[in-house]
């Protein structure tokens, strides 16, 4: 006689709650390990969008200067000091480089850009109340934010306006800055930077409020120089440019 065994098999659906608290704990892990990398990648993806900026608007200035009759660079001053028939920086570069792009005159880093208002004419940008070409019909009124500054300090005290610059004004193109990466000082977003106030830059975060508009890729902000270069520097770094820029206010 053949006796059979029987044998009970328990089949299993799911999981313990054990086992997914231990899924649940090493995805946290792996997400907390991810995160600081992904957002180095991002910081560091964001740093090579405004170093390729400042190139682009360089080059634009260039564009500009080579059409000027006087070879003079755009604009860069302060708007206020703006003489009425003068378009400024950002709607020269743009109309040099003949193409419609907003994107490149502001670091994604830049949480507050000047927002400047332009009229925008057959896909060409314009200043307010400078003559549109053709009567101008139908302009639209845009708001661009704009991250990077120029200087204010070229100012014709003579005549009581700014004017712009003749690119052989500059004779140490390889230390004199183009354009700074946004100094914004707190909610004082102008559009120009006084080298100056930058000799400020020196003291310690804590008790210069200016710096945070300084400090915005580990520490550091891009700026472009005459001769085309791009790099970055420390607050304090900036304060020591002060010195080697030309048409300063204070002289």
């Amino acid at each position: 006689m053949i006796t059979r065994v029987h044998r009970k098999v328990s089949a299993r659906n799911g999981f313990t709650l054990i086992e997914l608290l231990v899924v649940i704990a090493i995805i946290g892990l792996l997400i907390a390990i991810l995160i600081p990398g992904l957002m180095l990648a991002q910081a560091a993806a964001n740093q090579l969008i405004c170093q390729t900026n400042l190139d682009q608007l360089f080059k634009g200035s260039l564009l500009h200067t080579e059409d000027d009759p006087d070879g003079r660079l755009p604009y860069y001053g302060w708007l206020q000091a703006k003489p009425s028939y003068y378009e400024w920086w950002v709607t020269e570069v743009a109309t040099a480089m003949e193409v419609n792009e907003p994107e490149i005159f502001r670091c994604p880093m830049d949480p507050h850009p000047v927002e400047i208002s332009l009229r925008l004419v057959n896909g060409n940008w314009h200043m307010p109340y400078v003559p549109l070409p053709g009567g101008g019909n139908n302009p639209v009124t845009v708001t661009l934010p704009v991250t990077y500054r120029g200087s204010c300090d070229h100012v014709d005290h003579e005549n009581s306006n700014s004017l712009p610059r003749r690119i052989t004004d500059f004779h140490r193109p390889s230390i004199e800055l183009l354009l700074i990466e946004g100094p914004h000082f707190n909610n004082d977003t102008r559009e120009c930077t006084r080298w100056d106030q930058l000799l400020g830059l020196k003291s310690p975060l804590s008790k210069y409020s200016r710096k945070g508009g300084f400090v915005r890729h580990s520490g550091t902000s891009n700026a472009v120089y005459l001769d085309g270069h791009v790099s970055r520097h420390t607050p304090a770094e900036f304060a020591a440019m002060v010195q080697n820029q030309p048409f300063l206010a204070f002289n």
